[in-house]
């Protein structure tokens, strides 16, 4: 299959040899403006969305969000399975995973009952469905540089076609996590501390040239990047310091950051995954009856 197709269906079941996906997606034209419109779409339900903002500002929590979401689709969301799935990805630890229960039922995202194996059971509101649909739209706009035929998913009837597509999306990560964690230097140093989301995302929209993975992004202050991702100068200047040490990126005295090739190796991966993830997805779900 040629790498620059622009048909959605020719994306379908595309994950069964993710590395020839993979490869194909970042050759595809429409990979760097793609990615950086995701980058983009995140950030801006990031600003808009306070309950959001919590949610992405680390990938625990969004990890937590998005495979509750599976679980409860799949049988029953309880702390057990969620704590299961966080031990296998790396992203939580079983006693975070309480906290991120918790936290999403205290902000009405899902509601608590009592379980058929004893545990309780958590189920999605309609106003946590509501924003993950907000989130769906900001992938699939995402990929219309890739598919210029996802238009369907982007109707605003289409809001089942959205929700089965979330699901499928959802589920497809469940099933191709590794049986034990996989941890780069990337995810480490930027991905996991808290508000590492909403920086690498600042810091893609950001991006010199149209190349993508960037090679230069900014400019930046620690303290404005302290700012628009909610947290503090320190956290923000850790991450970078870390980032030095581990020969990753550099942020120079211009407040220009400098991306080293391991991290424009794992970032072009993990964002041409994700494109794969989406594109298998929403194929499926269009070939679904309706």
């Amino acid at each position: 299959m040629r790498a620059g197709s622009d048909s959605l269906a020719s994306w379908e079941g595309v994950q069964a040899d993710l590395f020839e996906a993979v490869g194909r997606v970042a050759t595809h034209p429409g990979f760097p403006a793609a990615s950086r419109a995701l980058a983009t779409a995140m950030l801006e339900l990031f600003a808009s969305d306070p309950v959001l903002e919590s949610i992405f500002k680390d990938a625990g929590r969004y990890a937590a969000a998005m495979w509750g979401f599976a679980l409860h689709d799949q049988g029953e969301l309880t702390l057990p399975r969620l704590k299961a799935v966080g031990v296998r990805s790396g992203l939580f630890s079983p006693g975070r995973a309480r906290a991120l229960l918790q936290f999403l039922e205290h902000v009405g995202y899902l509601e608590r009952h009592r379980g058929g194996g004893g545990a309780d059971a958590y189920v999605p509101t309609p106003a946590f469905l509501a924003a993950w649909d907000r989130q769906f739209l900001g992938a699939i706009k995402a990929i219309r540089f890739i598919a210029p035929d996802i238009d369907p998913f982007l109707d605003p009837s289409q809001s089942t076609l959205r929700l089965a597509f979330g699901r499928i999306h959802a589920q497809g990560m469940l099933a191709a996590m590794p049986s034990a964690p996989m941890v780069t230097s990337f995810l480490r140093v930027f991905m996991h501390p808290y508000a590492g989301n909403a920086i690498v995302w600042t810091l893609i929209a950001r991006g010199v040239g149209p190349d993508f993975p960037p090679h230069r992004s900014g400019p930046i202050s620690v303290a404005g990047l302290a700012r628009a991702c909610g947290t503090s100068r320190v956290q923000v200047a850790r991450i970078f310091h870390e980032a030095a040490e581990e020969g990753l990126a550099d942020l120079g005295p211009d407040g220009f950051v400098t991306f080293h090739s391991p991290t424009r190796e794992q970032l072009g991966f993990l964002y041409a995954v994700q494109m794969v993830q989406i594109l298998a997805a929403a194929a499926q779900a269009a070939s679904r009856p309706r």
